[in-house]
């Protein structure tokens, strides 16, 4: 997990995507100490639809993102949400 930016003409610009943690504190669910936040989002969840962008063929996702089998469906964005439509 962590950051991304994302530049092109067909991404969907002036988006924030993911879920912003509700707590940062010492204590807090995704607060690990000494500064580490745990990500709500994986690489994989943007990493995937960029590759379906891309055209990479369905069969191939768990050979680049073999992390893909732990998450549900719904943890990855759809390419819709983050491009215009070619």
């Amino acid at each position: 997990g962590g950051n991304y930016i994302m530049m092109g003409g067909s991404v969907k610009g002036g988006q924030i995507m993911g879920t912003y943690p509700e707590g940062l504190k010492e204590g807090s669910p995704l607060n690990i100490g000494r500064g580490r936040i745990i990500p709500t989002k994986s690489w994989e969840s943007v990493f995937l639809p960029l590759a379906e962008w891309a055209g990479i063929d369905d069969a191939d996702f768990e050979y680049i993102c073999p992390n893909k089998k732990n998450f549900d469906a719904h943890h990855f964005f759809a390419k819709e949400e983050l491009f215009d439509p070619a």
